[in-house]
């Protein structure tokens, strides 16, 4: 069994998933092991072709139509060989440790659901969705109205996006985006996968809210 499997979700981002291959490519790879699995969710942007003549190595499964985002997670776990799971954009360039030192830490403490990494805009700004709290009606109600704005460090106005965090040390978090959520596979499987009835979004605070309650 190799350690990590990375699962792709494709829909019409050709440039972007070649990017995001070729940054794999150079991360370093756990010494377990690591594959690559793409799902395609029936692009018409020539997707497939890329990947199959460019990586030859890398597992295609080509949909005849969109199955949507958790539907094709689930697809490409069903046929994973990882002690461990990443589900992860096309639309990312990860770094050279970015595998690594997550997969790392989740062999080091057992107890951890799920593990990300500080996502950043190619501007450098960190892209906010990758950390936050559950919508519980009062996180809801201060995120609608302004106030986690208006007050972005305080933790009783702003616990959606979690601002106040800080952000040089790792620390828990309620909800991951699915961009880059790396996990145990037994844990996936015990949950029961990423819930169908999503199409696109949502799903990732489903999955994250499931694996707090495992």
């Amino acid at each position: 069994m190799l350690d990590l499997s990375i699962i792709i979700v494709s829909y019409n981002t050709q440039q972007l998933l070649d990017d995001c291959l070729v940054s794999l490519q150079q991360a370093m790879a756990p010494p377990g092991g690591l594959e690559i699995i793409v799902v395609d969710n029936a692009s018409t942007d020539g997707s497939v072709a890329l990947v199959e003549q460019k990586y030859p190595d890398v597992h295609v499964i080509a949909n005849a139509e969109n199955r949507g985002f958790s539907a094709a997670n689930n697809q490409g776990a069903a046929v994973s060989n990882g002690r461990y799971l990443l589900f992860l954009n096309s639309d990312t360039r990860v770094e050279s440790q970015s595998l690594v030192q997550p997969l790392t830490y989740l062999q080091e403490h057992p107890h951890a659901g799920a593990i990300t990494v500080r996502l950043t805009y190619p501007n450098g700004q960190r892209d906010p969705d990758n950390h936050r709290g559950f919508p519980t009606p009062w996180n809801a109600f201060c995120h609608f109205s302004g106030l986690g704005r208006l007050f972005p460090h305080k933790p009783l106005f702003n616990g959606y996006f979690q601002s106040y965090a800080d952000f040089s040390q790792t620390h828990p978090v309620d909800v991951t985006a699915g961009s880059f959520l790396m996990m145990p596979a037994a844990l996936f499987q015990q949950i029961g996968g990423w819930d169908e009835t999503y199409f696109f979004y949502g799903e990732d605070i489903d999955l994250c809210y499931r694996i707090h309650q495992a």
